[in-house]
């Protein structure tokens, strides 16, 4: 459990990460980019650090960090 207002909602950091598939969203939760995380009030999303993280991540990371995140995650999925 994590306090209320350490929580941001699935929707929420979706909207905000300007995502266009639910698929997109649960791969960054699932290679822990986002870190998933539940309210004290029982509501599900990631932990604002984590998406402060992502969002900073994505203003400044250069072309070469993208290419080896996009393999890390290819790899990730294949690995199911």
């Amino acid at each position: 459990m994590v306090a209320d207002d350490q929580v941001v909602s699935d929707a929420v950091a979706n909207r905000e990460l300007g995502l266009r598939t639910r698929f997109a969203y649960g791969m960054l939760v699932a290679t822990e980019a986002l870190h998933a995380a539940r309210s004290e009030g029982g509501e599900r999303g990631v932990t604002r650090a984590s998406l402060d993280r992502e969002l900073r991540w994505r203003r400044e990371a250069n072309l070469f960090a993208r290419m080896r995140r996009r393999a890390r995650t290819l790899v990730h999925c294949l690995s199911f």
